[in-house]
């Protein structure tokens, strides 16, 4: 390659200092040869008009020349485009010489050092005022002396050859090469070329180490795909990667992950954690897990997690670590396929300490008694803290009180209130009898007994045990409790439980009839919208002789979804029966018919589940905004507008046969200016009959 600068000088007579040109390219690394020409003028008379890029004109004379010797030179080599540092010198590399030539027709010299920018200065000198040099013309040639290849590699993440990603996947290279002139992406046989000018945000790095990067999505899978990055230096040189091959595929994901024990009070240093993670598949080439531990100043420890099923689908596996001192401990799992897809999943942090900690019984039940002093159960005060706990080593103090009357209660057939100070060391258990005092009159109590930790070195400050006490000679005691049920509840598919328990607290093993409870119902009446699906809305006795617990749980869902509005809606358990003399069973507080209830709250679902319940409106997942329509007509009278909308309203009402004949319910136009039309009243019964 050669370029070609031509430019001309004249010496302006009287002017006894040289006038100098400064000639700029950017070349890369070179060898330069200057070839001069150098034509002797007579002196011309003109005026200097010289600027940047303007050829100088003037008028030749006669032939007469100057001497061979009166133009020198000066060159330097840059390593950016202002020359900003580097020095013009001569032949001895200094400042202090100059290239000169006798026949001036030519100059070869090799920079040193050799850099991307070129220069070159020319000194003119007369030993006459009355003629000048005049240079003509500067060919400068150059040759690459860069012969070495760009050096390339792939680096993490790229996938290996033959490996599989979900949907996309990156692609590293590290390059090493001063001058680098662009990168070519060949993507299943597509080209893209890349450069550090107008594609900056793909590297990283300087000269001469950079990094190419990139992400390449739309993998589908099933499908193979292969790619190769092409680099080329300014000297033209070039390398390439390998031709790799990958495929679309899914990762492994996890099911689930647990670990035991689960405790707080279980979990304490040099106790083993042990993992299990439930690992799915969808491509069935799951390959391996690895769990990976470690404390708050540890690099992670591996271990490979065994296999507790045959791979597939879905694998189970388990590993597990010790952690040796007190510290918070992080574990994770990592887990890959045959393709190299692999997955890493959140952190979960153990908080492993020697802790202070204690449980207590939490309720006695239901317990009948008549004008006596009995035992109705006993309080279990076990110290689950460990004895490495700092604190007198987690030995713990413990005073129990109650909410009744005093002397109603007795703690170990002590009846002071508070009681005496139970000490309890780790790892120990405390057995508590305790005994009650019952009237001589029908009454029902709920007693609430609190345990007080007073040595305030444990986590727990106090806890409560419960017991109902039913003070009742003779004859059948029904007692009913919801055991469970939700308290909040989207409006979305869904089904949820109800659970119940019916007791006669005066049954026992050995038959009484008197004590017997006769044609007992107990049954569930849900709010409007609800359905049962499973169990039995009302279950029915001949007799209870026993006190066992009698269970009634349901599964409930809605009726029309898509008609149910949100708010509380109020679910009611009801138990009657009859005693063996035919009459209704009362209770303490002379009630014949039990009643519980319990309010569940009802909330718009934001997210589509395929059902829209028109109630919500715009808060419904589902719900579609409606399109406005304009209409117009020809001539004539003025138009009119009309607008309808459906109102849907309910209420539930509970009569009791014997008790109630009617209901009165009050309809109400809210609309202040507008009348309501075709209205609509229906009434809808759930009649419980009982029979003896």
């Amino acid at each position: 390659m050669e370029i070609v600068i031509i430019l001309k000088i004249v010496y302006i007579r009287g002017i006894s200092k040289m006038l100098c040109k400064t000639q700029f390219q950017k070349l890369g690394i070179l060898s330069i040869t200057l070839f001069l020409i150098l034509v002797n003028l007579n002196f011309v008379s003109a005026e200097l008009n010289y600027t940047t890029g303007e050829t100088i004109y003037g008028i030749m004379a006669d032939g007469t020349k100057t001497g061979a010797l009166n133009i020198t030179f000066q060159i330097r080599s840059c390593d950016d485009s202002l020359c900003s540092g580097e020095t013009f010198v001569g032949p001895s590399n200094t400042s202090l010489t100059y290239f000169t030539n006798e026949t001036y027709n030519l100059l070869n010299e090799t920079l040193s050092p050799n850099n991307t920018y070129f220069q070159y200065k020319t000194f003119f000198n007369t030993e006459d005022q009355n003629y000048t040099p005049y240079l003509l013309n500067v060919s400068i040639g150059y040759t690459y002396i860069d012969e070495t290849k760009p050096l390339i590699s792939f680096e993490e993440p790229t996938p290996p050859n033959n490996s599989g990603r979900t949907s996309e996947f990156g692609v590293n290279v590290s390059i090493i090469e001063q001058y680098l002139a662009n990168v070519t992406y060949n993507w299943n046989g597509t080209n893209i070329t890349y450069d550090t000018t107008n594609n900056a945000s793909y590297f990283t790095g300087s000269a001469p180490n950079w990094n190419f990067n990139l992400t390449q999505t739309g993998l589908v899978v099933g499908q193979s795909y292969t790619y190769q990055i092409f680099v080329t230096d300014f000297a033209g040189n070039s390398n390439s990667t390998e031709v790799r091959t990958i495929q679309g595929n899914s990762a492994p994901t996890f099911v689930s992950i647990t670990h035991t024990p689960t405790s707080s009070n279980d979990i304490d240093p040099n106790v083993l954690i042990n993992v299990t993670v439930n690992v799915s598949d969808t491509d069935n080439n799951f390959n391996f897990a690895i769990l990976q531990y470690k404390n708050s100043t540890s690099n992670w420890t591996n271990v490979t997690m065994n296999n507790l099923t045959s791979k597939g689908l879905y694998t189970l596996m388990n590993a597990n670590f010790t952690p040796d001192r007190e510290d918070n401990w992080t574990y994770r799992i990592w887990a890959n396929d045959t393709q190299g897809d692999s997955i890493t999943s959140s952190n979960t942090t153990l908080n492993i300490l020697w802790d202070c900690t204690w449980t207590a019984t939490s309720a006695l039940g239901v317990i009948s008694g008549w004008d006596e002093n009995k035992e109705i159960g006993n309080i279990i005060i076990n110290n689950t803290g460990d004895s490495e706990f700092a604190d007198t080593n987690c030995s713990l103090d413990f005073r129990l009180t109650y909410d009744l009357e005093d002397e109603r209660i007795y703690f170990d057939n002590s009846w002071y209130k508070p009681s005496s100070i139970y000490t309890i060391s780790a790892g120990s258990i405390q057995n508590i009898s305790i005994n009650a005092t019952f009237f001589n009159t029908v009454k029902q109590e709920d007693l609430v007994m609190t345990i007080d930790e007073v040595s305030s070195r444990s986590n727990t400050s106090s806890g409560n045990t419960t017991a109902t006490l039913v003070s009742n000679q003779e004859g059948p005691y029904l007692y009913q409790k919801i055991t469970s049920s939700p308290s909040t509840l989207y409006l979305t598919p869904q089904n949820f439980s109800l659970e119940s328990y019916l007791r006669n607290i005066m049954g026992s093993v050995t038959v009484n009839e008197n004590n017997t409870a006769y044609n007992t119902t107990f049954n569930w009446t849900l709010a409007s919208g609800f359905t049962n699906i499973s169990g039995n809305l009302s279950t029915s006795f001949v007799n209870i002789t026993d006190n066992e617990l009698h269970y009634n749980n349901i599964n409930v869902s809605f009726s029309n979804l898509a008609s149910m509005t949100s708010g509380v809606k109020t679910f009611y358990l009801y138990t009657q029966g009859y005693n063996l003399s035919g009459y209704l069973i009362n209770d303490a507080n002379n009630q014949t018919l039990l009643v519980d209830q319990i309010n569940i709250t009802f909330l718009c679902y934001s997210t589509s589940d395929g059902v829209y319940v028109t109630s919500c409106g715009s808060l419904d997942g589902d719900y579609v905004a409606p399109t406005s329509e304009t209409t117009s007509g020809g001539g004539g009278g003025g138009g009119s507008s009309a607008k309808g909308e459906t109102i849907k309203t309910s209420a539930d009402f509970q009569l009791i046969r014997g008790e109630q004949n009617e209901v009165n319910i009050t309809f109400e136009n809210k609309y202040e200016n507008e009348s309501l039309k075709d209205l609509t009243f229906s009434v809808w019964k759930n009649i419980k009959i009982y029979r003896y």
